[in-house]
């Protein structure tokens, strides 16, 4: 994951932890809970991913031939 794509995702953690605890009346406890179970969660799916995900085919060096000796 790229470094704004990583922020991103735990910003919306965050935020979807912060609205959750507000919703069901959790204190700090609650929220800081449920934050790490979906940070856990969210590491775990993008692990899975890269883990099915082929990978890149490696690039090809072109090596320039070595000239004869006209002679």
């Amino acid at each position: 994951m790229s470094a704004s794509k990583s922020s991103l995702t735990l910003a919306a953690l965050a935020l979807s932890g912060v609205a959750i605890a507000a919703l069901t009346g959790l204190g700090g406890v609650g929220l800081v809970a449920i934050w790490a179970g979906m940070a856990v969660t969210m590491l775990g799916m993008s692990a899975a991913i890269r883990a099915v995900q082929p990978a890149p085919a490696p690039i090809p060096v072109r090596v320039p031939a070595t000239r004869r000796d006209p002679r």
